[in-house]
């Protein structure tokens, strides 16, 4: 899947003028950043749906 999604972006950024590129690849490093509270929250969500009886 990874390897799919990669090969699209490609495409898609060989179409992009180069100052667009480096546009979305500088938020594309800010979102990276912020992935792991992300995560954090998503399973913090989990948890307390799962508390509450929802979900299996």
């Amino acid at each position: 899947m990874g390897q799919i999604a990669g090969k699209v972006a490609v495409e898609i950024l060989d179409e992009i003028e180069d100052a667009k590129v480096s546009e979305i690849l500088s938020r594309w490093d800010e979102l990276k950043a912020l992935m792991p509270t992300a995560f954090e929250i998503a399973q913090a969500a989990r948890e307390a749906l799962l508390k509450k009886g929802y979900g299996a």
